[in-house]
């Protein structure tokens, strides 16, 4: 799935095909470059051409009680990377290639496993990264590159998706696009690209089967984490408990019906 950043981009290109219909028409006044435009919009709309939707858009969450066979072999793979990539980053610890300490070559080994493994536990090192005492220091530490050191994808993949989803070659969308993505996150990249009528724009492409993947890691989550309902519904109720006993005991509150007097300390 892909994003433009310029929801009237398209329709700005037929405004440059048709002189009387805007004021595009004085970016140029080569004959090649209005025949290119205009063969490219005579043969695509693209969705937002009349501008961005009105309505939200619909969205569909994958159930999490349901199991897939799929589950099984990705729960088997997410241990397996987890494990080789700390063991690789402890061997290299033995073998004189890092020289920091166990704890934190383990979490390195760990947070590479998470890059490795995409998206889902690209996002939870992201998490772990930003809870702050949540998580121990040294696994905050080496978390902290999910923010800022995801590898992109290839530039091919980017345009095939743009291509499944808008169903036209890149090249015929737009004037330049840069295989080379100019920042890469956890979900998706971002490509520098040139429309037609002279503008520069930028496009964010979805890594590729994200949805599947998120799907599958959210299924084993979700059965593997613990039901925590009741134990959150039990803190909240002590603590309800505990704040209106501190109420009953500040100074010039009302002593409740039944109660005893109290009297201050000397």
């Amino acid at each position: 799935m892909c994003d433009t950043r310029h929801a009237d981009s398209f329709a700005a290109a037929r405004r440059f095909a048709n002189p009387s219909a805007g004021r595009y028409h004085r970016t140029s006044e080569r004959p090649e470059t209005r025949d290119r435009v205009a063969a490219m919009v005579t043969t695509f709309r693209g969705p937002f051409a009349d501008g961005p939707p009105t309505e939200p858009p619909d969205t569909t969450a994958p159930p999490l009680q349901e199991f897939h066979l799929a589950d099984l072999s990705r729960l088997v793979v997410v241990a397996f990377v987890l494990g080789v990539w700390v063991l690789r980053a402890l061997a290299a610890r033995l073998l004189g290639r890092r020289d920091t300490p166990v704890v934190a070559t383990a979490c390195d080994g760990l947070v590479d496993g998470f890059i490795h493994l995409g998206p889902t536990f690209v996002k939870a090192g992201q998490i772990i990264a930003s809870s702050g005492v949540m998580f121990p220091e040294v696994l905050v530490t080496s978390a902290r590159r999910c923010l800022d050191s995801v590898p992109s994808f290839p530039g091919e993949q980017a345009r095939a998706a743009i291509e499944a989803d808008l169903g036209i070659p890149v090249d015929r969308l737009f004037a330049r696009f840069e295989d080379r993505p100019l920042s890469a996150a956890s979900i998706g990249q971002v490509h520098a690209c040139t429309l037609h009528d002279g503008r520069d724009a930028v496009v964010k492409v979805q890594r590729p089967g994200i949805r599947e993947t998120m799907a599958t890691d959210l299924r084993n989550g979700y059965r593997i984490a613990p039901d925590r309902t009741d134990a959150v519904g039990s803190h909240e109720r002590r603590d309800q408990r505990h704040r209106r006993s501190a109420r009953r005991h500040l100074p010039g509150a009302e002593p409740r019906a039944g109660s005893r007097p109290t009297a201050p300390l000397p």
